[in-house]
């Protein structure tokens, strides 16, 4: 059954790995974080219902801007994919599903946004017992 499917609009924003500060605690990059608090809000407007605590099937469609190469000038595929998922996944955790743990099988694609504006769509389907 599907439970969730939307677009957002705005630039996705890949999950940065974690830093350190001197003292040896680890964070999670600001950007990163902003991101994901983005995405909870734009979940919280367009999903109404209870959190599912059921496992999920995901499916993404991302459209970024390009990147390139500082050394090279050329258009470089980076970051990486799974980096966006997990960013959109950990923002829309305690909003559309428990934790994102619940998700069993994602199906996700990356696109230029040569033609479209950036954005990324989602689709959950709660998966069947």
């Amino acid at each position: 059954m599907k439970i969730f499917s939307a677009t957002f609009t705005g630039n996705p924003v890949p999950k940065g790995r974690p830093r350190m500060t001197k003292t040896g605690h680890a964070y999670t990059p600001q950007n990163t974080r902003n991101f994901e608090k983005a995405v909870a809000l734009w979940a919280k407007s367009v999903y109404k219902g209870k959190p599912s605590n059921k496992a999920l099937k995901v499916f993404m469609c991302f459209y970024i801007n390009r990147a390139k190469s500082n050394k090279t000038k050329q258009h470089v595929q980076k970051p990486d994919l799974d980096n966006y998922i997990k960013a959109v996944l950990d923002g829309m955790q305690g909003v559309v599903f428990v934790d994102d743990s619940q998700a069993c099988k994602i199906t996700a694609e990356k696109y230029w946004a040569d033609y479209v504006e950036p954005s990324f769509t989602i689709t959950i389907y709660e998966m069947e017992e």
